[in-house]
């Protein structure tokens, strides 16, 4: 097999390209949370050896001068005269090892989307998570693409100015139930999370309605399908199995903006001639400006104008308050039961042991560990309940595996697999993080996390 990394820069309208032998090292670490809990941005380290003169880390080098925080870079691996694309990187930041040696520090978007500053936004009704995503690619450094599955989610609420827009996106697809991924693409793709469930199958078994069976007795029923298989031949021998804390409770607040009945003054300022825009520290309805101003543009927490000639310009509203109240649930088993001491024997009327003192049931908590999520601004009284129950099927998935799949083993992240554990187990997971050494055989870390499977048929 022969294969080796590429890494195509793109600088002063040029793809300069190195390739083979020209890179000394390259390794790519996609990740995801499941529900966006967090927004993890993948990275890749690239070194390169070059005598081009234009890239040493003076004035005179005018490539080193043109490279840039966020110059995008395409990562390709060719495998026997086939290019497979790994992604489409930003440099974040680079360094001069030695003479001739350049390591690039590369992110994706969503890692770049952290120092490109959001305006807010504030829905009032329901709306589109197309609508919602489309004032989100107005900034983004490539297309934010929505899977077909989760065109019909509607969202509803505020996300305040001043965030990222990294952090804007994040709240997006939290209150969505969805995750973004950008392996092996040159966008940002938002899909919906899956869940491991216990009973999840290979091969899916229907239900015959003409004869009143399943069409196969041997096969259990389940509407839970697995993506693929990680069969202990499949990957290397080393590998850890986690188990995780567990959850003992979940809290999540919910926002409920409710437009008040008064007006307030939003800005009141003497502007001189040019354009403006003033974004909004808090969401109004009904806004109004009064002033000698053109050319004026509503946005969903802001309002664009110019000014022609010196004015007063007097900027109303009516705010809307948050009112919030919490979704809760505890974990069952957090809580564990415990009985000692001797039995009561009906039949014989006596204790079992006289020398025992009378049996006690007690009970023990464990550690608490509780996720409180309070700043999903985007949860309200249409979403609410439904990311909860997605919360609460994630904090049960408990157990973590570390594997290192071979080279010709395809992982790829939000699916879910049925994994050979140890003990000749096997779990449900998702995989959530893999990292593959380009220059060094394509093994592939990866971090899966899931449940045990139950049903082996």
């Amino acid at each position: 097999m022969i294969t080796y990394p590429i890494l195509r820069l793109y600088l002063l309208g040029e793809v300069i390209e190195f390739r083979d032998r020209d890179i000394i090292e390259a390794k790519v670490t996609y990740e995801i949370n499941p529900l966006s809990m967090e927004l993890p941005a993948s990275t890749a380290e690239v070194s390169i050896y070059t005598t081009n003169s234009d890239f040493n880390p003076f004035s005179d080098a005018i490539y080193f001068q043109a490279l840039k925080i966020n110059t995008p870079a395409d990562l390709v691996e060719y495998v026997n005269g086939t290019e497979i694309y790994i992604g489409r990187f930003y440099i974040n930041e680079w360094n001069n090892p030695s003479i001739g040696v350049i390591k690039f520090y590369l992110q994706d978007a969503i890692g770049s989307m952290d120092s490109i500053m959001f305006d807010g936004l504030f829905y009032e009704q329901p709306t589109n998570i197309s609508t919602i995503v489309n004032v989100l690619n107005l900034q983004a450094p490539c297309d934010i693409v929505i899977d077909p599955a989760i065109y019909n989610v509607e969202l509803k609420g505020y996300i305040p100015n001043g965030v990222s827009l990294r952090a804007a996106l994040q709240q997006v697809c939290f209150a969505a139930g969805a995750y973004a991924k950008t392996q092996g693409i040159d966008h940002i793709f938002i899909k919906p999370a899956r869940f491991a469930d216990s009973g999840a199958v290979v091969i899916p078994a229907y239900y015959d309605n003409l004869s009143a069976i399943y069409d196969d007795i041997n096969v259990r029923y389940s509407d839970i399908i697995v993506d693929d298989v990680i069969t202990d031949l499949e990957k290397l021998d080393k590998q850890e199995l986690t188990i995780l804390p567990i959850v003992t409770g979940i809290e999540l607040t919910a926002h409920y903006y409710v437009k008040s009945d008064e007006a307030e003054v939003i800005s009141d300022s003497l502007l001189v001639p040019g354009d403006y825009k003033i974004v909004y520290e808090k969401p109004y309805g009904d806004v109004s400006v009064e002033g000698n101003v053109l050319a004026l543009e509503y946005g969903t927490n802001s309002v664009s104008f110019n000014v022609p000639a010196t004015t007063q310009v007097t900027i109303t509203g009516y705010p809307y308050n948050d009112n919030t109240s919490k979704l809760i649930w505890v974990n069952p088993q957090s809580q564990q039961d415990y009985f000692e001491g001797a039995l009561y024997d009906a039949i014989t009327s006596k204790y079992d042991d006289p020398n025992c003192l009378y049996g006690r049931l007690y009970s023990v908590n464990v550690a608490p560990n509780k996720w409180n999520i309070t700043d999903a601004t985007l949860i309200g009284d249409n979403n609410g309940q439904i990311v909860l129950n997605q919360l609460i099927k994630y904090a049960q998935e408990v157990y973590k595996q570390t594997i290192t799949a071979l080279a010709d083993k395809n992982i790829d992240l939000g699916m879910l697999y049925l994994v050979d554990s140890l003990y000749d187990k096997k779990i449900v997971a998702g995989a959530e993080q893999v990292t593959i050494n380009l220059s060094g055989g394509n093994l592939k870390e990866t971090r899966l996390i899931g449940i045990e499977k139950m049903n082996y048929l």
